[in-house]
């Protein structure tokens, strides 16, 4: 999501503003704690995900949309931790996106755009994470 008070926001907390860099934790804390936790199964490691996509996002470039670069860099942060237990029967690109799916009930476009995939390759990988969690099948 372009949206320009979040990029006026990130200018100002760039820029040093407390107030604006609180304001854009704020809105994306929730998602990214919740993708976190899904992904790792456990609060601690969670926790430390979201830490470190934060600390990430701050320095993404201006044309990937705030929100996207923290949820991009929680899933990197989020390989380094072990999966949780009802993921770990999946491959782990799938497992990022039923997180992302379950934690922000996102379209396959927007799950797409946060993991820099296409909408097929998101809709093909969802419905084969579903199967597998839903029969049991291996990757």
């Amino acid at each position: 999501m372009n949206d320009p008070a979040v990029a006026e926001l990130l200018m100002a907390a760039r820029a040093g503003d407390p107030i604006a860099r609180a304001s854009l934790v704020d809105r994306e804390v929730d998602a990214a704690y919740r993708f976190a936790h899904l992904l790792t199964g456990d609060p601690t490691s969670a926790a430390a995900c979201v830490r470190e996509g934060f600390a990430r996002a701050w320095s993404t470039p201006d044309g990937v949309p705030f929100d996207v670069a923290v949820l991009r860099a929680v899933a990197s942060a989020a390989r380094g931790h072990g999966a949780a237990p009802l993921l770990r029967a999946l491959a782990p690109e799938a497992r990022e996106i039923v997180a992302l799916q379950l934690a922000t009930g996102r379209s396959y476009a927007a799950l797409g755009e946060a993991l820099d995939l296409d909408r097929d390759t998101v809709r093909s990988r969802l419905q084969r994470a579903w199967s597998q969690l839903a029969g049991g099948v291996s990757p």
